[in-house]
């Protein structure tokens, strides 16, 4: 997945490169305000009544209508997210491991062969080692900056769902006060929302860009050793 990249591809890369590079702010652990958010809502949902009979069914409110469309929609999209970047890193892992193993075998092709060859071999194992760097680099910190993150969230849909249900089916029932259940419930659900398109706008950038340094160490590395390889005159 690293070794190769069309040389096209570069140039476009570039200006998102400098945008994510501007951009980037990576999570260091989980704010105050969302957890606090976060605890609201798990208290409000485990305040009400629960009713199983509106468990499957879409809030006759407007506003919860959309709420409950938008939160489903999005654990699916999460929870889509979620699995490729998994793959995606499972995937960085394996080329690591085989991109490292084939240097190794270029290295020791290099001390059976004579005249230009070795120095041939040595320029392509150099640039086969850089990629396995540029593997590394786009593994290392993935976990908290960009998995984490998006599990979290995940999780937090799941609860914020749960929490609709349990709103919507004590409306229903009649034993919460329509207006007053409804206006705590979307406050903290727009403060939740907010911070939730924050800090998955970062996450996702920070995928984004482990992809274009990827992509771009690798081509750079090649470019390299092509050059290296046109001035030996072989």
């Amino acid at each position: 997945m690293g070794l190769l990249l069309p040389l096209a591809y570069v140039e476009p890369c570039s200006a998102l490169h400098d945008a994510v590079s501007t951009e980037r702010v990576f999570l260091q652990d989980f704010s105050a305000f969302r957890r606090q958010t976060t605890r609201l809502l798990s208290w409000l949902a485990e305040s009400l009544p629960s009713s199983s009979s509106t468990r499957a069914e879409v809030p006759s409110d407007r506003e919860l209508a959309a709420a409950h469309i938008y939160l489903h929609a999005l654990s699916d999209r999460l929870t889509a997210v979620d699995q490729i970047n998994c793959e995606m890193a499972a995937d960085r892992r394996e080329c690591f491991t085989e991109t490292q193993q084939l240097h190794s075998l270029l290295d020791g092709w290099c001390q059976l062969e004579e005249d230009n060859v070795p120095k041939l071999i040595s320029v392509v194992a150099g640039a086969v080692d850089k990629c396995a760097d540029a593997q590394q680099k786009a593994l290392d910190g993935d976990e908290e900056e960009v998995q984490m993150p998006v599990k979290d969230y995940v999780a937090y849909t799941e609860t914020i769902k749960a929490s609709l249900k349990r709103c919507h089916g004590a409306i229903s029932d009649g034993t919460a006060d329509e207006a007053d259940t409804k206006k705590s419930w979307m406050g903290e659900y727009r403060a939740w929302s907010k911070t939730k398109d924050e800090e998955m706008r970062v996450a996702l950038w920070t995928m984004a860009a482990r992809q274009v340094d990827l992509y771009r160490d690798c081509s750079s590395a090649w470019e390299e050793a092509l050059k290296a390889i046109r001035d030996l005159n072989l």
